[in-house]
C-alpha cells in the first residue's frame, strides 16, 4: 500500500521513554582494538529526548537541556568533527516518517538523529581515554568506536541451491510447455 507523506503535518511524537530499555552506558566502551574498530570515528548516541541537532555548526538541544559538556568535549578536541548518520532524508522528512511510523506502530521508536559520528583525520591516540570523557557527559545515552565490518562470507561449503531445471518443463515445446527457447530465439531475431 503506498502512504502519501505529503498528507501528514510535521509534528513532535508524544513519547513515553519510561518504556523503553536503555543499557548500561559503558556497555561499549571496552571495544578499543584497532584491529576491530574504527578509531577515528566515535559514535555517540544522545538521549532521544534530549533532541540533540547541530544548528549553525554548532550542537544545540532543541528541548533547551544543558549540553555544556558535550560542547566543552568538542572544544577541548578541536580534531573532532560530529555529524549526523543519515544522509537520505532530511531532518523534517525523517521526523514525518517517525511520527507516522509511531503512530501507526503504537510503539516509541529511536530517533536515529540523536546518533552522531564524531569524526577525526587520524585514529584516536588514547582511544579509551576519548571514550570515557565523552561517556562523562550527562546528555550522552552510550559511545563506542565504529566496528570494522567483518566478512560472513561462508567459504567453507560450495554452492548448496539444488538445479531445478528438470522440473521447469514449462521450459518444453508446446503441447508440454510454452516453447520458452523458441520465445527467446523469436526475441533475439526481431531485435
Amino acid at each position: 500500500m503506498f502512504v502519501d507523506d505529503s498528507e501528514y503535518q510535521i509534528e513532535q511524537a508524544e513519547r513515553d521513554f519510561t518504556k523503553r530499555i536503555v543499557f548500561e552506558k559503558y556497555l561499549w566502551a571496552e571495544g578499543v582494538d584497532p584491529q576491530r574498530r574504527h578509531l577515528d570515528h566515535l559514535m555517540v548516541k544522545f538521549f532521544d529526548e534530549d533532541t540533540v541537532r547541530i544548528r549553525n555548526g554548532e550542537m544545540v538541544s532543541l528541548t533547551d537541556r544543558d549540553i555544556s559538556f558535550t560542547k566543552g568535549f568538542l572544544s577541548r578536541h578541536p580534531e573532532i568533527k560530529p555529524r549526523v548518520i543519515i544522509f537520505n532524508k532530511t531532518e523534517e522528512e525523517y521526523t514525518a516518517n517517525l511520527v507516522r511510523i509511531e503512530k501507526q506502530s503504537g510503539r516509541d521508536l529511536v530517533d536515529l538523529f540523536s546518533f552522531y559520528c564524531f569524526e577525526m583525520e587520524n585514529a584516536a591516540t588514547s582511544p579509551r581515554d576519548l571514550i570515557d570523557e565523552i561517556l562523562r557527559a550527562p546528555e550522552v545515552e552510550t559511545a563506542y568506536f565504529e566496528p570494522i565490518p567483518v566478512d560472513l562470507t561462508c567459504t567453507d561449503v560450495g554452492n548448496t541451491t539444488p538445479n531445478f531445471r528438470p522440473e521447469q518443463t514449462y521450459h518444453d515445446p508446446a503441447p508440454l510447455g510454452v516453447d520458452l527457447g523458441g520465445c527467446w530465439r523469436s526475441t533475439l531475431m526481431m531485435s
